[in-house]
């Protein structure tokens, strides 16, 4: 598996200071990143850099939106940018592309959100984007810390500078950190966050041509009145069921699963406590048990995943799944297995076989392939089907057990009629 290494640092001994007196508790855990560095899988931290699309304009407004999108979202990054899977180095192809704000904004949540999420145990289910509203806001928010009982907020800032193990910090990286500080000490701010969240810290992500990416952290002072355990789950258990629910619209929009899932988030938002509704297992409209859906080919392990292939354009598809595991959990609703799941991250290779109704699938997709673009008049336009087997795709799967992989033509090894 593949990694991309981050030295964390705090952006100064006055900063540390901030989150020894401010935050001791928390800090500890912060230390262990800053003491030892850290690894994160390269498939997380693709991830978290193209998070700043979600909700951005009205081209991503949501999980649909990016996946479809996800190849080409990360493609400009390779014009600017070089990693290496062997050192596990990230680096900008230049000392200074910071005119390129997508790049540079991109590297600050991969490092940032990277960063936190080694450091706090959360996975990509546990963030959500913050809508900017006219005032000044922080970028993401995330759910409780385990163990802690604290919402963390981040403030994701990057930047391509020269060299980012010099002594003196950038004038990029100062400016970013004054920035950070005066959104912190604004009063519509501090007036915004009065209650709802109990850390706030700022990350700058610095990468140069040669050198480890670094992550800076700035401690902002914060107030919180949160004293409720009961608030913690709760704000972890919607953010966690919201994003899987986004990924089932995907795989099985119009099942009951979808449905069930839709109304318990519903009703779970209202209640001051939801000890009853734990272990109360999500049914049909004919309170019926639901079923996990089996659909699609498998990424990880076979017949052990629900799945879905989308089109992203004539000569790729997009394939989503969700363990069966995660699935079970989140029908049989109990809140202690989904607040606590994660798995091991991984990259792996494998031959897939996914059989496409023939009305769906463009002829350039199989346009190299002479016989069957010959022969492909002779498939029912409407009730015909091909099977096409794809070799050495690359399949990823997240901390959060969400699991994608591209199907493109240039993987196709043999194309069959059913």
């Amino acid at each position: 598996m593949s990694y991309v290494k981050l030295d964390i640092r705090y952006y100064s001994d006055k900063e540390e200071d901030k989150f020894k007196s401010n935050f001791p508790l928390e800090k500890d855990k912060l230390d262990d990143i800053v003491k030892n560095n850290v690894t994160v899988p390269y498939e997380e931290f693709r991830t978290y850099a193209k998070f700043g699309h979600k909700s951005r304009l009205h081209n991503f407004p949501d999980f649909d939106s990016i996946l479809k999108a996800i190849d080409d979202l990360w493609g400009t990054m390779k014009h600017y940018t070089s990693y290496n899977a062997e050192t596990g180095d990230f680096n900008s192809k230049y000392d200074d592309n910071n005119e390129q704000t997508e790049i540079s904004e991109a590297i600050g949540n991969g490092g940032i959100l990277s960063a936190i999420s080694s450091a706090y145990g959360l996975t990509k289910a546990d963030w959500t984007r913050i809508n900017i509203k006219g005032h000044r806001d922080m970028d993401f928010d995330s759910s409780s810390i385990p163990d802690l009982n604290k919402l963390i907020v981040v403030e994701a800032k990057g930047s391509i500078v020269p060299d980012n193990n010099a002594k003196a910090l950038h004038k990029r990286v100062t400016s970013q950190k004054s920035k950070i500080s005066k959104k912190k000490n604004d009063e519509k701010f501090k007036k915004n966050y009065s209650t709802g969240a109990d850390l706030f810290i700022g990350g700058i992500t610095v990468a140069d041509p040669s050198n480890t990416l670094k992550v800076y952290l700035v401690d902002p002072p914060a107030d919180s009145s949160n004293e409720s355990d009961f608030y913690y789950k709760k704000i972890k258990l919607i953010k966690r069921l919201t994003y899987y629910n986004s990924v089932i619209d995907l795989i099985a929009r119009y099942s009951n699963l979808k449905l069930a899932l839709t109304n318990r988030i519903r009703v779970l938002e209202k209640l001051d406590s939801f000890s009853e509704l734990d272990g109360m297992e999500l049914l049909s409209g004919a309170d019926k048990p639901i079923n996990a859906p089996k659909l699609g080919p498998s990424l990880i392990n076979y017949n052990q995943e629900s799945s879905v292939v989308l089109p992203i354009s004539k000569r790729r598809f997009l394939l989503v799944s969700l363990p069966l595991e995660l699935i079970e959990i989140i029908i049989s609703q109990s809140f202690e297995k989904l607040l606590k799941y994660s798995v091991n991250p991984s990259t792996n290779h494998k031959s897939i076989s996914y059989t496409f109704s023939a009305k769906k699938i463009d002829k350039t997709l199989v346009e190299d392939w002479e016989e069957i673009y010959e022969n492909w008049e002779e498939i029912d336009a409407k009730n015909g089907k091909i099977n096409i087997q794809f070799q050495d795709v690359e399949v990823i799967q997240s901390s959060c057990g969400l699991s994608h992989a591209i199907l493109e033509a240039k993987n196709i090894k043999n194309i069959t009629r059913n």
